[in-house]
């Protein structure tokens, strides 16, 4: 990836990125990651399809802004990337498209949470 197009990719959704990168990171400090397998998502389009999350292996006390990618839950070859893990594509795709926009899910020990810890 060139310098300029990186630069692009910082700029969709800036403050989305960083609050969730943000949310990774506390998370670790927290103790309450699991290892480089969870994932957290942030649906940034009114109809849901498209959302912010993680890649695959990256750390949660790693994680920046820059590193989030932007899903479309439509397109299925974006399940297809090595650095996507194609359950949570499917999982969080489906959650954000019957959900409101801005709404963040992650998965945590034991069940499926969506906001404030919601089961």
């Amino acid at each position: 990836m060139n310098k300029e197009t990186s630069q692009n990719i910082d700029k969709i959704h800036k403050q989305q990125r960083i609050d969730l990168a943000v949310a990774f990171r506390w998370t670790a400090r927290l103790g309450m990651q699991e290892a480089i397998a969870n994932h957290f998502s942030l649906a940034v389009s009114d109809d849901g399809s498209q959302f912010l999350m993680n890649p695959y292996g990256r750390h949660f006390s790693k994680m920046r802004a820059s590193d989030l990618i932007l899903i479309d839950a439509n397109d299925p070859a974006t399940a297809e990337r090595d650095d996507i893990d194609p359950t949570a594509w499917g999982i969080h795709g489906a959650m954000h498209r019957k959900n409101p926009p801005g709404a963040l899910h992650y998965a945590c020990p034991f069940k499926v949470c969506d906001r404030a810890g919601q089961p």
